[in-house]
């Protein structure tokens, strides 16, 4: 039976936990949470202390105090020490976090000298562009389209942003216009975690897929849905759907754009990491550099190069302009032509009466 998670609480703690909830102190950190994953984690943060046998009010006092400070830290190490047999090393990172939370917000800070929670670094088996490939044919039909552009470093949630949002979209679309640009620019709007704007870059065939519409033609935007189709295909494809998410495909791309030998801070770009201001003045304001290492790694040509398509701008400039000389010349032609017809049934007319005279 694995660890519990931050949900999985004894009756007993959650008993304690019910008192300690009923602390001014409780309600005026609670008050200060963000309701993001890790909500219900942050509230149960404080175990350690309800171990101690300590209202938030108790907690408070004991870490002002100069006199009682250093043993409250010693005691909620060891109840830390205990906690974790029965947590990952995840959750009681977040109880931690939850505890110097409390603390901060009463001007506490609690000296937990030498104490540290290693999480397990886990290495996933390695997935490669033809194992991507694989698990991406044989995932639903209907998403297939979503995990081939995704496969190009852009996040499940970025995507669906991407679906949905008709600005963006007719942007590619106008880019698709011009047949010069094989590789295509999407903008990604600055994040949450005040994040800076950036753009990634698609190969045409990828762009033309977007935006990628269910059955009955509406834009796929289930975030638990692409995941279930993405775990279909790698059940498919013979892999362990535990070990891979539709996430990995960014490091499926990391690894090829590796062996392809792209520029790393490029890397680093197309993933929306952050990079020094000095190189992401350069990659914003120099896309054509950008897209020239993007055609060296993956030895792409655009269909065509600007300068054929001016001259071809040219030359149907040129055409359109002989057509309107010989449009206009073959109006004229048909003016003198018209003319002429008028001209001679008008003197028949006149001849025809002095035959009449002669005759009689």
């Amino acid at each position: 039976m694995g660890k519990r998670g931050a949900g999985n609480i004894s009756p007993e703690e959650r008993q304690r936990l019910a008192v300690f909830r009923e602390d001014k102190y409780w309600k005026e950190w609670k008050a200060t949470l963000h309701k993001n994953n890790h909500y219900e984690s942050q509230l149960f943060g404080l175990l350690a202390p309800t171990r101690l046998n300590l209202s938030p009010t108790q907690l408070v006092e004991q870490a002002k105090s100069p006199e009682t400070v250093n043993d409250l830290s010693k005691r909620v190490k060891i109840a830390f020490a205990q906690m974790k047999s029965e947590y990952d090393p995840a959750t009681l990172r977040i109880f931690l976090s939850a505890l110097r939370n409390f603390l901060a917000l009463n001007e506490l800070v609690l000296p937990l000298i030498g104490f540290k929670i290693e999480i397990p670094r886990k290495v996933k088996p390695f997935m490669s562009w033809n194992d991507a490939e694989k698990v991406i044919s044989l995932s639903n039909l209907e998403y297939q389209n979503v995990f081939r552009v995704m496969l190009w470093g852009i996040d499940r949630e970025r995507f669906i942003q991407l679906n949905k949002d008709k600005k963006r979209l007719d942007a590619i679309k106008t880019q698709l216009k011009d047949e010069s640009r094989d590789w295509i620019k999407i903008m990604i709007p600055a994040g949450r975690k005040r994040s800076a704007a950036f753009y990634l870059l698609i190969p045409r065939s990828a762009a033309e897929l977007l935006p990628v519409l269910d059955q009955h033609g509406h834009p796929i935007v289930g975030g638990n849905n692409i995941t279930r189709a993405w775990r279909n295909g790698l059940r498919r494809a013979g892999f362990d759907y535990e070990q891979y998410g539709p996430h990995n495909l960014r490091s499926v791309w990391m690894s090829e754009a590796t062996r392809r030998k792209l520029d790393p801070i490029l890397r680093e770009f197309q993933l929306g990491h952050t990079v020094d201001d000095r190189n992401y003045q350069r990659l914003t304001q120099d896309e054509k550099w950008v897209t020239e290492q993007f055609r060296q790694a993956w030895e792409t040509q655009p269909l065509v190069t600007e300068d054929q398509l001016a001259s071809r701008d040219a030359r149907m400039q040129t055409l359109e302009s002989e057509n309107k000389d010989l449009k206009a010349r073959l109006e004229r032609l048909e003016a003198i032509s018209v003319e002429r017809l008028v001209l001679a049934a008008a003197t028949k007319k006149q001849a025809t009466p002095h035959k009449q005279k002669q005759s009689t």
